[in-house]
């Protein structure tokens, strides 16, 4: 079960995924959607195309990593990166291109990813589950 709960200053997202890679895609799939509602639902086309490259010792801080810097460029840009390529991935690992289209504004605003609460683990049933922390 994947969903969202909004309070006065965070959005808390659970995601379950069959794998690493599907975990990160969901993640970002409903970051997106907060900073705009919708923005990826149309993707034809991609205005911009950028690299990243994460190191890090556990599943845990790829994921908070690999979103940080998504949101940074989101920002820098003013872009929404509605796709991910992942040249390599790894618990520990990350070289991806984002692509993304420019979009006139955002809905929401998220400040960053929290440290405090945000963990990646595998279940007994080798399930991938997330629960991620947005401060907003």
């Amino acid at each position: 079960m994947n969903g969202s709960v909004k309070y006065k200053t965070e959005i808390e997202i659970k995601i379950l995924a069959p794998s690493l890679e599907v975990l990160l895609r969901d993640n970002l799939g409903i970051m997106n959607d907060i900073l705009k509602k919708g923005g990826c639902d149309k993707a034809g086309h991609f205005d911009c195309q950028m690299c990243t490259e994460i190191s890090t010792d556990n599943a845990t801080d790829l994921l908070i990593d690999f979103l940080s810097d998504t949101l940074s460029l989101t920002y820098m840009q003013k872009i929404l990166f509605c796709n991910v390529y992942f040249a390599e991935l790894s618990e520990n690992s990350i070289s991806a291109l984002l692509y993304g289209k420019c979009l006139g504004g955002f809905d929401e605003r998220i400040r960053g990813v929290s440290y405090l609460g945000t963990h990646v683990k595998r279940n007994e049933g080798n399930v991938w589950e997330s629960h991620v922390i947005f401060d907003m």
